[in-house]
């Protein structure tokens, strides 16, 4: 790996607001293929390629100034109560206390804005799995979960899930330097 690509890959980790420690973002090596010019042939290599973590994703959202609120939840099936259809999002038993040895059975990404503003998006453990096979390069090669879906399935569904969220954040005329770097990363 070229060490001139891994510090530019770490400038532009910091550059968008992220760190390289617990969970903020990672420097990961991706397989490229390149063209070899003196034989032409097509040859593989190894590119650094910055890739932001749940807990980055979070602490950006929080920082822009446009959340009181964001975080992605893993949901069991003994925690909810009754499910609101309208919305398509489970309503929770408060009194439940987990016991840690539950089945996750999706995931319920919520934020609130300052102003009031509340979404919330669940989707079950399948529809992530669906979306690592649809969207993932080495899952769709391999024709399974592997690498970060396969060793840290529920990290890659919460920022899938905050992702999403991100998406419907409100989006302001004059955004901040922090509320733009969030925009950015989305």
């Amino acid at each position: 790996m070229d060490a001139n690509a891994f510090m530019s890959c770490v400038v532009e980790c910091y550059s968008k607001g992220f760190t390289l420690k617990d969970g903020d973002s990672y420097i990961l090596p991706f397989k490229k293929s390149i063209k070899n010019e003196e034989t032409g042939k097509y040859e593989s290599i190894y590119v650094p390629t910055h890739v932001p973590g749940y807990q980055g994703v979070v602490r950006l959202a929080t920082q822009s100034g446009l959340f009181k609120h964001f975080d992605c939840v893993p949901v069991i099936k003994e925690s909810i109560a009754s499910f609101d259809y309208r919305r398509n999002v489970p309503i929770f038993n408060n009194t439940y206390i987990p016991n840690g040895t539950e089945k996750v059975i999706g995931y319920l990404a919520s934020s609130l804005t300052h102003d009031g503003m509340e979404r919330e998006i669940y989707h079950p453990v399948e529809y992530f799995k669906d979306f690592a096979l649809r969207k993932s390069l080495q899952c769709i090669v391999a024709k399974k979960l592997v690498g970060g879906w396969e060793t840290d399935f529920d990290a890659m569904c919460k920022k899938t899930g905050l992702k999403e969220l991100g998406k419907l954040a409100p989006k302001t005329a004059n955004p901040t330097i922090e509320q733009s770097q969030f925009f950015n990363y989305l």
